[in-house]
């Protein structure tokens, strides 16, 4: 069956990017499929073990600072909640035993370890790395994934790395009961060291075996971010996953308390996207790939306290005085706005154009599988945005095949998702729908609007998105009708 793959964004902080799928693939998570697995934390403390590695202090590539605290961070996390006896610790903290330092020749014993000791059926298996990842696409290296060890060359990839493709392919092999696969990696950072791959790390997709799951810490060619030190200690990717995995309410499956690799994904991929735009005013997000996508890891416990988490100012509260609920206070309206007028200038993109907009800076990074983005000034900490992805496979579906999987999607992937209105649009001489919502931005106390426009051409869809805050969206939402007004298509389907 032909199958056609629609990204679906709500970009209010940070690009959050989900996969809404029209039809079967094998290789993506069916969200229905029956939960059957119990959390990890009650599978036998006999069949679990877990590798873990942090680097900080490389030889010949950028040092980093806070994965060895990650790794002691997971590593501890794996002990105390989820009974993990058989925990090996790799990291260059002083005093570390010399077989655990993390070298090459080091990583790969510790590695093929592992992988020995799978009883098929039985082992339950997490490793954990945090640092440096390539992905070569060249004859001398070959199309692989690689860890980057604390003495690997960059100019000798394949014969100092660890080849973390043929770990997977072996890994599938022996067939254990299930596997966590965690890499907190920079992907791609040797650039201008050495010919790597442009796609960076985990770029390409490798089907796996059933119970194997695998969680990225960002998009190929991004950087895995540090967390603001007042804010916690971890990578952000890593702070995260460790509230997702402890039982955070907000990770777990629709309607039950369950977290599975599916709703952990979602999660973290929500919380680490939101925090570096309002935070640290970037881009990153995580990405995860696993077989059975309901893969049940860990379970809400209301008793069970939380790692502390970033929280916005707040004034200090009084104990002596009986706290009492705010009165809420209407947002004033904001004063009539003209959009600037457009420049002459037409912005051709290979098979669309549009009219540039004033006072609204270009991206073409890449960032998060768009084509671009388009950015407003900052205001409260936040750029309202307009951004296009243009995805293949789109002959023969309609715009109106889209709105039953496009509400369930955003409802499961952001706070109080509210769908306020659907409509038929033209763009470009092409029918299309728009999706008009909002949703909570915890972080920022305030509600984000949403305005999603669906166009096809052939055999490609364009994923047209407006994101703005509540309060004053409408500010910049002109600016987005005259995007879109002026969108058209041309040039070559490549």
């Amino acid at each position: 069956m032909k199958t056609f793959s629609l990204a679906i964004r709500a970009f209010a902080v940070g690009l959050l990017v989900l996969s809404a799928t029209l039809g079967t693939r094998a290789d993506q998570p069916d969200l229905t499929k029956r939960i059957y697995q119990t959390p990890i934390a009650e599978a036998p403390t006999y069949a679990k073990r877990a590798l873990v590695i942090g680097i900080n202090n490389y030889e010949n590539v950028p040092k980093l600072a806070a994965c060895s605290n990650d790794a002691q961070n997971f590593a501890k996390f794996l002990k105390t909640k989820l009974g993990f006896a058989s925990v090996t610790i790799m990291t260059d903290e002083p005093g570390t035993a010399e077989p655990l330092k993390p070298t090459g020749a080091h990583i790969k014993r510790q590695v093929n370890l592992l992988l020995d000791n799978i009883v098929q059926g039985q082992t339950q298996l997490v490793l954990f790395y945090s640092g440096h990842g390539v992905r070569t696409q060249s004859a001398q290296d070959g199309d692989a994934d690689w860890l980057v060890p604390q003495d690997a060359d960059p100019k000798d990839i394949a014969g100092t790395c660890v080849n973390y493709t043929q770990f997977k392919s072996r890994l599938d092999t022996k067939q254990p009961a299930r596997a966590l696969l965690v890499m907190d990696a920079c992907r791609n950072i040797l650039e201008g060291k050495a010919a790597v791959g442009s796609s960076g790390f985990g770029g390409k997709f490798e089907a796996m075996g059933p119970q194997i799951a695998e969680l990225l810490s960002c998009q190929p060619t991004q950087t895995s971010l540090e967390g603001d030190p007042r804010d916690f200690s971890e990578s952000v990717f890593t702070h995260y996953l460790l509230r997702g995995l402890s039982g955070d309410p907000d990770a777990a499956a629709p309607g039950t308390n369950l977290v599975t690799f599916d709703s952990l994904k979602l999660y973290v991929q929500g919380q680490v996207s939101q925090y570096a735009e309002t935070r640290i005013h970037a881009s990153q997000l995580p990405d995860g790939r696993s077989t059975l996508g309901s893969m049940v890891l860990a379970k809400h416990n209301p008793n069970s306290p939380l790692p502390p988490d970033f929280q916005p100012t707040t004034p200090p509260t009084n104990p002596l005085v009986k706290p009492t609920t705010p009165t809420p206070v209407k947002q004033p309206e904001p004063a009539p706005y003209t959009p600037p007028a457009p420049t002459r200038a037409t912005v051709t993109r290979g098979t669309y154009s549009y009219t540039a907009l004033n006072g609204w800076s270009l991206d073409t990074g890449g960032a998060m599988g768009t084509d671009i983005i388009l950015r407003a000034p900052i205001e409260r900490n936040f750029t309202a945005n307009i951004s296009v992805i243009v995805r293949h496979g789109a002959a023969g579906y309609k715009p109106s095949s889209l709105t039953g999987q496009y509400n369930q999607m955003m409802s499961m992937a952001v706070p109080n998702w509210r769908l306020t209105s659907t409509k038929d649009v033209t763009v470009g001489g092409k029918p299309g729908i728009r999706f008009i919502g909002e949703y909570w931005m915890p972080q920022m106390q305030v509600n984000a609007h949403v305005e999603e426009t669906f166009v096809f051409n052939g055999d490609l869809s364009y994923d047209m998105t407006f994101t703005g805050l509540a309060t004053n969206y409408k500010t910049y939402q002109p600016s987005y009708e005259a995007f879109l007004s002026s969108f058209q298509f041309g040039g070559s389907e490549n």
